[in-house]
Formats: structure tokens, C-alpha cells, sequence
């Protein structure tokens, strides 16, 4: 996942799975990474002393400035640099002075920029909905002033909070509006704003989450020709990183590894240190296999560690990739050593983060009554405070109420969270044991009881043949239970494949003509385990019955989607079935109780043969 924001904050992470370095290229760029990495260390303290000093010189100026302007500009100088720097509860402080000194005479440009800021504190401090409330509130100053380029700030702003929230379609419309309203011709603003290049940026990454890496690959350029022309270093590095993930996506994992080093490379030269560290966690992943380079990697990224300050989020992603990399190796060492400073950074971050966010309400609460106070004095002045202005005031003093309410909740509803996802996780766990009992179990018994019949006598070909057929089916059970259970496969895309896969083997051992038609665009959402292998089963059953009963030659499979289910159909051309009664046929039952369970439905009929219609809701 990706998001820019103001600064350095303005990015999140990526994934990617394991490749190797298979070119001279990369391991010149890689051994040029590790040289920039090792020789950073002046460069590096001189730069955050130079940044902080500026940050205590904005403080001093506000301090002793008289002219609000003046008090305004150097009031979010200090704002940005406690935003960049991660100290969100200090940050909160400033948004309180800001909108203080605003409400002495408002200006709807200045407002904006709070509230937008205001949204990066939540955004950081992981309160989604607060952000995406208070970039609403941005989008609406920007629709009043009419600027396009705030329009499309606040638009971007609510496409990284979507994403963050795994809503990807409303996501991916977001920037798309984004995108759109972006001036050809910037407007000259004092305080930092979107740039093209990080917008088209953000859709190229929403492409590469929804796999359609084509039209990725092509946005990504667009991308990183326009930070090339805005001269965003920050920008062009994230592209050449989202390049590395398109490659690895499309499993071209040389170019993969090319853009990964120039990114890292990059990024090590812009003092961008959360991307680096998030590089060399990539680069170890490359290196699974040469254990000497990994700890050489491994090393740099402690160092790199213990020079500077780095986001938490950004610590735990090297960190998990590098306890893969050693759990693959049998490191135990270093596997003690990585989960030992994870389990350090999660208690930091729960003890610090309910502080963080208790002290963050408290200044916001405080934030939202001033501007009560403010808003009833001056409608008292006026003599304007009429009823329905009574009632809006108090609508938002109970409102910030609530919002203390949630956040004295919000750590027991986590707790109960985690303990209903452990009851989930335990009849998970029965269920996959009573498949192994019931599939496995079963078809050991009598594989057992064969072998012990053809020990009495001399086996015959017949007994040979059974314990064959008979261990064929459990390694196919097996397969499917490991199958069902893995996360990776929760996708409908992985489920169809599955199924066309099965489908188009059993067919073809029994010498069926099959016809199979999916749709070329797939709606994008998940099916669970248990629920992937319900579908499964049912598929299955219905095919052992073309093939038990129909005598047919053909069988098409076709799925359809419409606006509030989707429909899985099975026809052949046989003789059909003298019965349709569900409860006649033990395999048309099992179908029926499996569809109930995954609140579908299912029919069949006789038409020129059998047909079946599985119809199933959209949340699997």
C-alpha cells in the first residue's frame, strides 16, 4: 500500500514476494547501495540538526511576532516539521493555535490548509473515519474558493484514507477525480500541495492492488516522467519502487530487482530513510538464498536503525521480511533476534499509541470547543443566534463528546476484537480437523483393510488397483483442504482458476468435451476458506453426477455476474435425470445444504439435457 502526504510522511509501504538477482546490473547497483548506505553517516546527523534548528527558530519567531500573518506562516512551519518528524500530539497543539489565530479574522485558504493537516494527524494516528471527516471538510472549503488545485488535494487526500480503509473502487475513484481536476498550470501557494506526479502515482499503485498491471505500468509512466519535469525527488523515487512492484507482479523478477536498487539508491541520497530500510528489507527477501549477503543487508538496516528515526510501520515491515528470510535460512539466532525486536516495537507502539491517541482527542475536543466559543460569541454580537444555530452548536459539542466516548471504548472494543478473532480461529481449526478426520481418516481405513484382506492371500491386481485409487483421492483431499486453508487464495479470481483447472482434468479422464466461459473482467472481492471449498465440493459433486448418470458428451460451465449475486451453471447433453427432487438424490441434497450455508440458492431442470444454476451473494 501507498500513500503520499506532506513531506516524507507522504508514502506508506509495498509488498513483494522473493526473487533472485540474476543479472550483473543488479549486483552493481546493489554493492553501489550498500557503499551510499555505509558512507552516510556526517551527512546524515548534520542534515536532522539543520532540520530541527529550523523547526526551534519558527517557534522563536511566532513567539515574539505581533503580526498575525507572520504568526500564521511560522505557525505551520513548526506544524510541517512535527507532522514530518512523527510527534503528532505536539502537532495537534499547533492545529489549535492555527485555527486560534484564523478565527480572529477567517480566510478560507488558510482553513483549508488546517483542515488538511488536520487529516494527516488522524491519517498517522490511525483514525480513519476522523480523517476522512475532516478531509470532507477540506474538499467542501475547496468547492467554496473554487481553486481546482485544492479540489484535487482534497480529493487525493481522501483516495490515500480509502485505501487505507481497503476500499479500493472508492479509493481508485478519488484520485481518478483527483487526477482530473489537476490544473495543467500550477497555482503559486505558500504551504506544500499534491503534485501531479504523486497523484498518478497513487492510481498506478491502486491498479497493481487490483492486478490490472497493464494500465499500472502505464499510469506509473506518466508518473515519473511528470516528477522528472516537477523536479520531485521524492515522487520519481516512489515510481522507480512501484516499477520494482509491476515487475515482480508480472514475475520478471530481473527488472524487478533494477528498479528496486535505483529506488533504494535513490532514496539513500534524498535522506528518504523509511523507503531505504523498506528497500533493503526487498533486497534481502532477493537473497534469501545467500545467507552471507542477507546478514550483510541485515547489518545495514541495524545501522541504518540506529542513526535515525523511522516510523514505526516502515521498522515492522523490514522486520517481518527479514524474519522470513532467516524462519526460510533455520537462522535461529537471528529469528530470535528479529522477533525479539518486534515484540519490542508492538508494545511500544500499543503503550504509545493509546497515550497518543488519548492526548490527541483530548487537544482536538478542545479544538472543536473553541471554535464553539468563538462561533457563539461572535453570532451573539450579531444578534443572529436563532434556534436552528442553538441546535447546530450543541450537535457538534455532543459530537465531540462522542468522539471522546470512542476513544474510552476503543481499546476494550480491540481487546474484544482479538478474542472473537481467537474463537473464529479455534473452530477454524475444528473444522479443517474434522475434514482430515472425515476425508483422510475414512480412506485410511480402507486402505488398511485392503491391505490387511490381500496379506491372507495372495493380492490380486484388483486389490492394487483399490489401494491406488483409493490413496489418489486422499492426496486430492489433502490438496484441497490445504487449499481451502490458505489466505493467499481468498480471492474469487483464485477460486474460478481452481475450479476450471479440476474441471477441464476430471472431463478430459472421462473423455467429456468441456466448454468453460468466464467472464474477461472479474469483479474484484474475496471468498473464505470454508466457503472457496463449499463452492468446490459443490462443483464437484455436480460433475461426478454428469459423469455417474447422464451419459453425456458435452458439459459447459459458465459463470455470470449481475448486480446483487453471481450465478455458477453446469449443463451437458445427456440423458438427464428421471427425478429432480432434491431430496431424492443424496448429491443434489449435499449441493442444497451447501448453497443454504453460503445463503445462496440452487436449482435444476431438464432442458435438452441437465442444467444446474448455483446462485450465490457477493460477501463470501
Amino acid at each position: 500500500m501507498a500513500a503520499f502526504l506532506c513531506g516524507k510522511k507522504r508514502i506508506l509501504s509495498y509488498k513483494m514476494q522473493n526473487c533472485n538477482f540474476k543479472n550483473l546490473k543488479s549486483i552493481s547497483l546493489f554493492i553501489l547501495m550498500v557503499y551510499n548506505i555505509c558512507c552516510a553517516n556526517n551527512v546524515v546527523a548534520q542534515v536532522n540538526i539543520t532540520t530541527e534548528a529550523n523547526a526551534n527558530y519558527y517557534q522563536q519567531q511566532f513567539n515574539s511576532a505581533t503580526n498575525r500573518t507572520i504568526k500564521i506562516e511560522n505557525a505551520f512551519a513548526v506544524l510541517n516539521f512535527y507532522i514530518e518528524n512523527d510527534y503528532d500530539d505536539s502537532a495537534q497543539t499547533w492545529i489549535y493555535k492555527l485555527i486560534e489565530l484564523n478565527s480572529q479574522s477567517p480566510n478560507d485558504t488558510i482553513n483549508y490548509f488546517i483542515h488538511t493537516r488536520q487529516t494527516e494527524i488522524f491519517y498517522f494516528s490511525n483514525l480513519m473515519q476522523f480523517g476522512l471527516a475532516a478531509a470532507n471538510k477540506s474538499l467542501a472549503i475547496a468547492n467554496k474558493i473554487g481553486d481546482s488545485i485544492l479540489i484535487a488535494d482534497a480529493y487525493a487526500f481522501k483516495g490515500f484514507i480509502y485505501e487505507e480503509m481497503d476500499s479500493l473502487q472508492q479509493s481508485k475513484e478519488a484520485t481518478t477525480i483527483a487526477k482530473n481536476y489537476f490544473p495543467k498550470k500550477e497555482n503559486t501557494y505558500t504551504l506544500s500541495l499534491i503534485k501531479n506526479s504523486q497523484i498518478i502515482n497513487q492510481l498506478a499503485q491502486l491498479y497493481v492492488k487490483t492486478q490490472q498491471l497493464d494500465s499500472a505500468y502505464y499510469f506509473n509512466n506518466l508518473a515519473y516522467t511528470a516528477a522528472i519535469n516537477d523536479v520531485s525527488k521524492r515522487a520519481a523515487i516512489m515510481c522507480l519502487s512501484t516499477f520494482g512492484n509491476i515487475f515482480k507482479a508480472k514475475n520478471n523478477y530481473d527488472s524487478a530487482a533494477y528498479y528496486f536498487n535505483r529506488s533504494t539508491i535513490q532514496s539513500q541520497q534524498n535522506n528518504s530513510y523509511d523507503i531505504q530500510l523498506w528497500n533493503i528489507g526487498k533486497l534481502m527477501l532477493m537473497q534469501q538464498n545467500n545467507s552471507k549477503k542477507s546478514n550483510e543487508l541485515y547489518a545495514i538496516a541495524l545501522q541504518l536503525l540506529a542513526m535515525e528515526k523511522i516510523n514505526s510501520i516502515y521498522q515492522k515491515l523490514f522486520f517481518y521480511d527479514a524474519l522470513q528470510v532467516f524462519t526460510a535460512q533455520k537462522n535461529s539466532s537471528n529469528i530470535a533476534n528479529v522477533q525479539q525486536k518486534l515484540l519490542l516495537l508492538i508494545e511500544t507502539d500499543s503503550h504509545n499509541g493509546n497515550k497518543l491517541t488519548q492526548n490527541i482527542s483530548e487537544k482536538y475536543v478542545t479544538s472543536e470547543n473553541n471554535v464553539l466559543k468563538l462561533t457563539i460569541k461572535e453570532l451573539g454580537n450579531s444578534k443572529r443566534l436563532s434556534r436552528l444555530q442553538i441546535i447546530s452548536i450543541l450537535s457538534l459539542a455532543l459530537l465531540a463528546i462522542a468522539f471522546a466516548y470512542f476513544l474510552y471504548h476503543r481499546k476494550k472494543n480491540k481487546l474484544l476484537l482479538i478474542i472473537q478473532q481467537q474463537e473464529l480461529l479455534q473452530i477454524e481449526r475444528n473444522r479443517i480437523a474434522r475434514d482430515m478426520h472425515d476425508d483422510l481418516g475414512s480412506g485410511l481405513t480402507r486402505i488398511n483393510y485392503v491391505a490387511q484382506q490381500a496379506l491372507t492371500q495372495e493380492p490380486t491386481k484388483n486389490d492394487l488397483t483399490n489401494i491406488k485409487d483409493i490413496s489418489t483421492k486422499l492426496v486430492e483431499s489433502m490438496r484441497e483442504i490445504i487449499w481451502a486453508m490458505k489466505d493467499d487464495n481468498n480471492t474469487l479470481q483464485e477460486l474460478l482458476y481452481y475450479i476450471k483447472d479440476y474441471t477441464v482434468n476430471y472431463c478430459m479422464e472421462n473423455k467429456l468435451i468441456t466448454q468453460i466461459n468466464f467472464p474477461v473482467d472479474l469483479p474484484n472481492f474475496k471468498v473464505e476458506g470454508q466457503n472457496r471449498r463449499h463452492v468446490f465440493l459443490s462443483i464437484k459433486e455436480a460433475l461426478h453426477n454428469v459423469v455417474k448418470h447422464s451419459n453425456a458428451k458435452n458439459v459447459q460451465l459458465n459463470v455470470q455476474f449481475a448486480d446483487t449475486n453471481w450465478q455458477i451453471i453446469i449443463k451437458d447433453d445427456g440423458i438427464g435425470r428421471g427425478e429432480t427432487n432434491m431430496n431424492n438424490h443424496y448429491g443434489l441434497f449435499n449441493i442444497t445444504k451447501r448453497m443454504q450455508q453460503l445463503n445462496g440458492s440452487f436449482k435444476c431442470k431438464k432442458d435438452n439435457g441437465f442444467e444446474l444454476f448455483l446462485t450465490l451473494p457477493y460477501s463470501l
